[in-house]
Parts: C-alpha cells; sequence; structure tokens
C-alpha cells in the first residue's frame, strides 16, 4: 500500500520541528543530469557538457571529460569515479579505444582499466558502475573468438581492479551479451545480468548465480541487478513480467525476495529499484508505465520492506517542511547511505526543461530512524546508495 500524506505529517516531537531548518532542496539546470551518488552524500556525479561531471556544494559543478558511454558512479566517500574513458593508443590503433577507467577526484586525474582486447567501432569496454571502495570498475568488454584486435560481435560481463587492465571476463562462455553495474563495498560480489535478457545475475568471487525466487508459489527468474548493499547480503533488482512488474530485494541469507507494492499497478506502471539500505529494509526506485516518459510521468517512492508501504518522495520531503514550489521528483538516480540525501531528475511547476535534484533531509531523533515518515514509515536508515 501507499503511505497517505495524513500519516506523513504525524510530526515526532518538537526536537524534529526545530531540525527542519536544514533540510534543502537544490534545483540546477539540465546541462548537469545525475547517474549517482557518493555513500556520505556529498558528491553527485552524472552526465556533463560533452562529458562526465560531478557537483558538491563547495564546487558546484565539475566537468571531468571522459566519454558518455555507459554509466558514471561515484565511491562511498567521493573521491573515485568510475566512467567510460579514451584508453591509450595501442597496437591496433593510435587513438586509443574508449574504454572502462577510474576518475580521482582529489588528484583530478584519470586511468584506464583495461578491456578484453576486442573492440565494436571504436569501443572496447564501457564502465557503468564502481565498488564502494572505489578499487573495482564494473561494466562490460567486447568479445569474440576471432583474432585479438578483431571486431567483436558481443559484449561481456566485465571488471577491473588493476589500473590499465587486464580487465576479468566474468562469463567468457556467454554467446549473448552482458554487464555488470552493481557491488558491495569490495567487490567481492558484483551483480547485473548475464544472457542479454531481462534476467539478473550476481558473481560471488567470480562465480556466477542467476536469481531465482518464489513468486505467488512459482520460481521466477528476477529482474537484472540494480544494486547490493555493503555487505552483500541484499540484492536489489528490476520488476519483470513474472513479478507482475515488481521490483524486489533478494536476501542472499535466506534465499528469498520481497516484491515491491505497486499502487499503480492499474495504470500498468513497471518497477525498478536504485538502492537497497544495509539492513535490506529500505529501497528507492520508481514505477513508470511503458513508453512514457521517465522524466515526467515516473512515480519515485521509497518502499520500507518490513511495513510493505511505498511513498512518494515528494511527500516524504514536504513532511520535512520543505517547499517544494511545484517541482515534481521523479527519476532516482541515487541515495547516501545514511538515508538523508537523494538525486535524480525532475520537472519544475512551469512543466519546462527537466532539472537535477538533490535533496537532503533531517535525521529523525529517534533510534535507528532517519527519515520521518509518519504511522506509515517509522524511519529509514540506508547504509548503501547507489548509484
Amino acid at each position: 500500500m501507499i503511505g497517505n500524506k495524513k500519516q506523513l505529517f504525524v510530526i515526532l516531537g518538537s526536537a524534529f520541528v526545530s531540525a527542519l531548518a536544514n533540510a534543502q532542496l537544490v534545483t540546477m539546470p539540465n546541462t548537469f543530469i545525475p547517474t549517482g551518488l557518493s555513500g556520505n552524500g556529498t558528491t553527485m556525479v552524472g552526465y556533463g557538457t560533452g562529458g562526465w561531471a560531478y557537483w558538491n556544494q563547495s564546487n558546484g559543478v565539475v566537468q571531468i571529460g571522459g566519454v558518455q558511454s555507459g554509466n558514471a558512479r561515484i565511491s562511498d566517500d567521493g573521491t573515485k569515479i568510475g566512467a567510460s574513458m579514451a584508453g591509450p593508443p595501442n597496437p591496433y590503433t593510435s587513438t586509443g579505444w574508449t574504454e572502462m577507467g577510474q576518475y580521482d577526484v582529489t588528484t583530478g586525474t584519470w586511468q584506464n582499466y583495461g578491456h578484453l582486447n576486442y573492440h565494436s567501432g571504436t569501443t572496447a569496454s564501457t564502465a557503468w558502475g564502481i565498488s564502494g571502495d572505489g578499487n573495482t570498475i564494473l561494466g562490460q568488454a567486447y568479445y569474440n573468438t576471432t583474432a585479438q584486435g578483431g571486431t567483436a560481435a558481443r559484449v561481456n560481463p566485465t571488471i577491473s581492479s588493476t589500473p590499465g587492465g587486464p580487465a576479468l571476463d566474468l562469463d567468457p562462455n556467454t554467446v549473448n551479451n552482458g554487464r555488470i553495474s552493481a557491488s558491495n563495498y569490495d567487490g567481492t560480489v558484483v551483480g547485473g545480468y548475464d544472457q542479454g535478457t531481462s534476467f539478473g545475475s550476481i558473481w560471488v568471487n567470480g562465480a556466477i548465480q542467476t536469481m531465482t525466487s518464489d513468486y505467488n508459489g512459482t520460481t521466477i527468474n528476477l529482474g537484472v541487478v540494480e544494486d547490493i548493499s555493503g555487505d552483500g547480503r541484499y540484492v536489489a533488482g528490476d520488476g519483470t513480467s513474472s513479478s507482475s512488474f515488481q521490483p524486489y530485494v533478494y536476501d542472499r541469507a535466506t534465499g528469498t525476495a520481497k516484491f515491491a507494492p505497486n499502487p499503480w499497478a492499474s495504470n500498468l506502471e513497471r518497477g525498478l529499484i536504485i538502492s537497497v539500505s544495509g539492513n535490506g529494509r529500505y529501497a528507492m526506485g520508481r514505477y513508470l508505465r511503458s513508453g512514457f516518459n521517465p522524466y515526467v510521468d515516473a512515480h519515485l517512492f521509497v518502499w520500507d520492506t518490513q511495513l510493505d508501504t511505498v511513498t512518494l518522495l515528494n511527500d516524504i520531503a514536504t513532511a520535512q517542511g520543505i517547499d517544494l514550489q511545484g517541482f515534481n521528483m521523479t527519476l532516482p538516480s541515487g541515495m547516501s547511505d545514511d538515508g538523508t540525501t537523494f538525486c535524480g531528475v525532475g520537472i519544475p511547476s512551469t512543466g519546462t526543461a527537466t532539472q537535477a535534484f538533490y535533496l537532503k533531509l533531517n535525521p529523525v531523533p529517534e533510534p535507528a530512524s532517519l527519515l520521518v515518515m509518519g504511522a506509515g514509515l517509522a524511519g529509514i536508515l540506508v547504509r548503501r546508495r547507489k548509484k
């Protein structure tokens, strides 16, 4: 079920009221589109003007270059960015191929992380994520059985922890495309998809596991993995037709999954999860009808898996005293570890071009609770962002 606004405005004491002054919503032009948030909530990363960029309150938007292919994510401490870049010259091309790389925010320098010695056009590999500690780059790389350096027909799920490479092919036997885009803190548990379908997979120390779970008495394949908690226990991902398009949080310790309720099922909306908390209780995601505009029509929510309740992020912000002035947060990009900071894309009340947003909430003065959501949601304590 979805929490209602009457529940949301239950204020938990005068101490909370006095803390509201620090909650804030920052919006910015669509020349910056966030794709991830650091675990400490200080730094966003995303698309810039002609390359990648990051943002923090001290420096604003900082352009860092790179190649806008794949996706960009940032480490928990905000110092390392996993993104695609132009690689160095190699025996097959003097200009270098696009490949997965790491940008060091502190030094302002890029480092390539390799590929599988194949390419398609000018691309050999692309980055799609980074581990929490910033030491493992996640993505995909072109591969086939022709001579090294030859044109490839597919992309394989790939990670790299070695500056300059080599990259590690996580499933060299596949005949379909795959990708890695989620990781725990140290890169020992990673996830994405393996067989070029909507089914999710994880790799634990390199060993693959296809994600399955019971759904209404039937064993189903779970959707693409989008996030993994820091300790590697909880895995979150997209809904599929087999789960009535309800996204999930999977507990590796019990081998069971929970599925987010869909208040918009009558509108045929489909769900995905962007972030899951360290304890697996809370998740951030969105529902959207197929073919509709994700920047305009999506419902951005927070799901309490224990109470089985979803609440719109707009309503959570309003409950903390933030005047949204008609701004509608629709597309989730990232959430901080403590669950007080979010980023994504939304639409202003004027209905003009989309804008990036950075939403910082206040912790609730109650043990183990960080987001007030009234009787419907006691609080949200989040350890892992992602993306």
